[in-house]
């Protein structure tokens, strides 16, 4: 069941508004064979449809909302390797693009397997600055319990920042409560904070927390930045109690050339998703988001 807000008629109006703006300045081209490939989806059997042939490591990396999932994958003879239950559920949570295309597309496929949902975004959060958000105070108000087979965290693009300390954390006589980006200490006091935000949402009862790496974005400063975001996220998940990473990354080369005006995987602004970039992204990590979730797909090597 989704918790989160959904918009107003009036809201989708102006949505579909926008995102003709979108196509008429971008454009719409169909897709290259390679990435129709990639983001090849299955069809769900109806009753007066024969099951389809067992599905093969391409479709069953990249699944749409209308595959009756984890029935998909048992058809093929792949079972969890620990069963989800009735009741199952994850929990999603992060920026903008947590609200916008990535985390609706994520919350999907995820539906699709089986799993209720909770997502919420907020606009410019992360980890750098509590005095804006504090999503490691913001655990205990989530719907995590040990039903959670995974809560999801997606941040970063916020972070390449001044990082300010909460008073807690503050050496003693020291005034200043910032860490500036530039400083070593940045690293240690960043990965402190993932860790720290990991460990709150597995003592509530989540089975894995999974950290969803930033995107690659089309600014090459602010992709520079993100190197040292993701390094230290990486390293967070390892040290935490029950935390995984996954690379998001894949785009970088694409997100730059003529193709980008024809097939947007960025929105204009350059950093947040469009729907087509959310499924390419999908279905590159959806092998491994599905491993974590006890779901092992058949030849993942296979998978873009």
């Amino acid at each position: 069941m989704t918790v989160h807000k959904r918009r107003s008629p009036s809201s989708s109006r102006i949505a579909a508004f926008a995102y003709a703006w979108v196509a008429s300045v971008y454009g719409v081209a169909p897709a290259t064979a390679v990435e129709r490939a990639t983001v090849a989806t299955v069809a769900a059997p109806t009753a007066a449809t024969p099951t389809a042939a067992t599905p093969t490591a391409a479709t069953l990396c990249a699944v749409d909302s209308s595959d009756p999932a984890p029935s998909r994958w048992r058809a093929a003879g792949i079972e969890p390797a620990q069963p989800l239950a009735d009741g199952d559920n994850v929990v999603l949570i992060g920026s903008s693009s947590m609200r916008g295309n990535f985390g609706r597309f994520l919350e999907n496929q995820l539906q699709a397997h089986g799993l209720s949902t909770y997502r919420r975004g907020i606009s410019s959060t992360g980890i750098s600055r509590p005095d804006y958000f504090d999503w490691q105070g913001a655990v205990e108000e989530l719907p995590i319990t040990k039903a959670t087979a995974a809560a999801f965290i997606y941040v970063g693009v916020n972070d390449p920042q001044g990082i300010w300390l909460r008073p807690e954390e503050r050496s003693k006589g020291v005034s200043d409560p910032w860490v500036r980006w530039h400083l070593a200490r940045w690293d240690e006091v960043y990965r402190g904070r993932v860790v720290a935000l990991i460990n709150a949402m597995c003592d509530r009862g989540a089975r894995r927390v999974v950290v969803l790496l930033p995107a690659d974005v089309r600014w090459s400063g602010l992709q520079q930045r993100l190197v040292r975001v993701r390094r230290q996220q990486i390293l967070a998940a390892r040290q935490s109690r029950c935390g995984s990473a996954v690379s998001t990354s894949g785009d970088d080369a694409m997100i730059h050339d003529s193709d980008e005006r024809r097939q947007p995987r960025r929105m204009p602004d350059g950093y947040h998703l469009s729907t087509y970039g959310a499924a390419i992204t999908w279905a590159r990590i959806a092998p491994h988001v599905l491993r974590l979730l006890g779901w092992q797909p058949p030849n993942q090597a296979s998978c873009r």
